[in-house]
Protein backbone atom coordinates (compact mmCIF):
# COMPACT_ATOMS: atom_id res chain seq x y z
CA UNK A 1 0.00 0.00 0.00
CA UNK A 2 1.20 3.37 -0.91
CA UNK A 3 0.79 6.62 1.19
CA UNK A 4 -0.15 9.77 -1.18
CA UNK A 5 0.09 13.33 0.44
CA UNK A 6 -3.28 14.95 0.69
CA UNK A 7 -3.01 18.08 -1.40
CA UNK A 8 -2.91 20.81 0.66
CA UNK A 9 -6.58 22.81 0.42
CA UNK A 10 -6.72 25.74 -2.04
CA UNK A 11 -7.42 29.32 -0.04
CA UNK A 12 -10.98 30.21 -0.27
CA UNK A 13 -11.27 33.88 -0.71
CA UNK A 14 -14.04 34.11 1.75
CA UNK A 15 -15.13 33.14 4.87
CA UNK A 16 -18.32 31.23 5.51
CA UNK A 17 -21.05 33.07 8.38
CA UNK A 18 -20.58 29.98 10.70
CA UNK A 19 -16.70 30.18 10.45
CA UNK A 20 -16.88 33.62 12.16
CA UNK A 21 -16.68 33.98 15.92
CA UNK A 22 -19.50 35.78 17.62
CA UNK A 23 -17.44 39.18 18.66
CA UNK A 24 -16.37 38.78 14.46
CA UNK A 25 -20.29 38.95 13.62
CA UNK A 26 -20.52 41.85 15.86
CA UNK A 27 -18.16 43.67 14.59
CA UNK A 28 -19.50 43.28 10.79
CA UNK A 29 -22.79 43.90 12.47
CA UNK A 30 -21.34 47.33 13.82
CA UNK A 31 -19.55 48.62 11.06
CA UNK A 32 -22.66 48.35 9.03
CA UNK A 33 -24.89 49.89 11.50
CA UNK A 34 -22.67 52.74 11.70
CA UNK A 35 -22.87 53.04 8.08
CA UNK A 36 -26.02 53.16 7.64
CA UNK A 37 -26.83 56.08 10.88
CA UNK A 38 -23.70 58.08 9.87
CA UNK A 39 -22.79 57.61 6.44
CA UNK A 40 -19.18 56.28 7.39
CA UNK A 41 -17.62 53.52 9.02
CA UNK A 42 -16.10 53.17 12.75
CA UNK A 43 -12.77 54.36 13.56
CA UNK A 44 -10.97 50.79 14.99
CA UNK A 45 -11.09 52.42 18.45
CA UNK A 46 -15.00 53.05 18.54
CA UNK A 47 -15.62 49.87 16.92
CA UNK A 48 -13.18 48.22 19.82
CA UNK A 49 -15.16 50.09 22.22
CA UNK A 50 -18.11 49.14 21.56
CA UNK A 51 -17.10 45.53 21.40
CA UNK A 52 -16.62 45.72 24.74
CA UNK A 53 -12.98 46.17 24.49
CA UNK A 54 -10.72 48.65 26.70
CA UNK A 55 -8.39 50.95 25.09
CA UNK A 56 -5.12 49.04 25.44
CA UNK A 57 -6.81 45.61 23.62
CA UNK A 58 -8.02 47.74 20.83
CA UNK A 59 -4.50 48.76 20.36
CA UNK A 60 -3.45 44.91 20.56
CA UNK A 61 -2.10 43.04 17.77
CA UNK A 62 -4.70 40.40 18.11
CA UNK A 63 -7.35 42.87 17.22
CA UNK A 64 -5.72 44.34 14.16
CA UNK A 65 -4.96 40.36 13.00
CA UNK A 66 -8.48 40.01 13.82
CA UNK A 67 -9.75 42.97 11.41
CA UNK A 68 -7.34 41.96 8.83
CA UNK A 69 -8.97 38.41 8.89
CA UNK A 70 -12.17 39.40 7.90
CA UNK A 71 -10.94 41.91 5.53
CA UNK A 72 -9.13 38.68 3.50
CA UNK A 73 -12.46 36.92 4.18
CA UNK A 74 -14.29 39.97 2.66
CA UNK A 75 -16.57 40.67 5.20
CA UNK A 76 -14.51 44.03 5.93
CA UNK A 77 -12.80 46.20 3.70
CA UNK A 78 -10.17 49.24 5.10
CA UNK A 79 -7.94 51.09 4.03
CA UNK A 80 -5.23 53.75 6.20
CA UNK A 81 -7.87 56.45 6.07
CA UNK A 82 -9.83 57.23 9.17
CA UNK A 83 -13.43 56.06 9.38
CA UNK A 84 -12.93 53.61 6.29
CA UNK A 85 -14.22 50.33 7.51
CA UNK A 86 -17.09 48.92 5.34
CA UNK A 87 -18.63 45.65 4.56
CA UNK A 88 -17.01 43.85 2.14
CA UNK A 89 -17.76 41.80 -0.81
CA UNK A 90 -18.60 38.63 0.99
CA UNK A 91 -20.60 41.07 3.79
CA UNK A 92 -22.91 42.56 1.05
CA UNK A 93 -23.41 39.24 -0.88
CA UNK A 94 -24.69 37.66 2.40
CA UNK A 95 -27.15 40.54 3.10
CA UNK A 96 -28.16 40.33 -0.45
CA UNK A 97 -26.61 44.35 -1.49
CA UNK A 98 -24.55 45.05 -4.35
CA UNK A 99 -21.32 46.34 -3.69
Amino acid sequence: MTMTTPKPAKPRPWLEPGELEPIERRAVALVASCRSAHGCGPTWRELSMALGMTAAESKAPSFGARLQWLRRGGWLTFDASPRSLALGPTALAYLGRRP
